[in-house]
């Protein structure tokens, strides 16, 4: 992920309730 844009990363979190959340964050690259 070299490219210069916007990446969608998706990724599991375990809450304190130990259930998995599936977040997806947007991170723009210059």
């Amino acid at each position: 992920t070299t490219k210069s844009g916007t990446y969608e990363v998706k990724y599991k979190v375990t809450d304190s309730d130990g259930a998995q959340k599936t977040s997806i964050r947007n991170i723009k690259v210059k």
